[in-house]
């Protein structure tokens, strides 16, 4: 069986989560599995197989479909929440809520299911404003990164007479660094900023970064909903 579409997502899933249960979710969407397959996971690193249980149940017991899926698919977990396919349809549901409550111009677009750059694309007027998300939980490479899949995809994507789009929006989001006296999260955050310029320098386009950290247990300033409403803040003032 297939991944529900969006649309199945919000309705049946999205639409009926709590505040605590939408920071479940989004705080398991944000890591990359390959880490722990290899034997690799730092002690550090939360327990993956509790928040595995976690998510699954939250789905389970949302949705008729989902959980049809789940029984029969042993793979879902990769495919859906672990894939970047759960991070993007939450973002998605958030800010299209936060758009129609604050009567605001603008609509997201993009088949979601096609795991492609950017994650995101919010129609603003005439603009496309293309929002790239990071889930970061070791930044070693992370130079590496923005080159090869963020500058060179805008580069890629932007060719053309005066390109597809002017103005981009890079999230880098901490799921771990909560761990850290809370006095210390800016200083974890401030240097981050630094690839603002960076994308620039290469792109010729206006770049903003956003960086948060993301908190299991609700948290006002570490959610999705403190997030969707610091991108909604940026966007419609560009």
């Amino acid at each position: 069986m297939s991944i529900p579409n969006f649309s199945t997502f919000k309705k049946e899933v999205f639409d009926r989560l709590s505040d605590k249960e939408k920071s479940v979710l989004f705080f398991w969407s944000l890591f990359d599995p390959s880490s722990w397959e290899e034997g690799k996971v730092p002690k550090s690193f939360p327990d993956f197989l509790r928040g595995r249980r976690r998510v699954l149940n939250v789905l389970k017991t949302k949705s008729p479909e989902f959980k049809k899926i789940i029984k029969r698919d042993k793979k879902f977990d990769k495919k859906f929440f672990w894939s970047e396919l759960l991070t993007n349809y939450l973002l998605t549901a958030q800010l299209q809520k936060d758009i129609q409550e604050r009567k605001l111009q603008g609509l997201l677009y993009k088949n979601l299911k096609k795991m492609t750059f950017p994650d995101l694309m919010l129609k603003r007027g005439s603009q496309n404003i293309p929002i790239e998300i990071k889930g970061l939980v070791a930044c070693s490479s992370l130079k590496d990164r923005i080159n090869d899949e963020v500058i060179e995809n805008i580069k890629q994507n932007n060719k053309g007479n005066g390109g597809k789009y002017k103005h981009f929006l890079l999230l880098l989001l901490f799921p771990l660094c909560l761990r850290e006296d809370y006095s210390r999260i800016n200083q974890l955050t401030e240097g981050y900023y630094v690839y603002e310029d960076l994308i620039k320098f290469h792109t010729k386009i206006n770049c903003n970064v956003l960086c948060q950290c993301v908190s299991e247990k609700y948290n006002e300033q570490f959610c999705i909903n403190n997030l969707s409403e610091r991108i909604l803040k940026v966007i419609y003032r560009i």
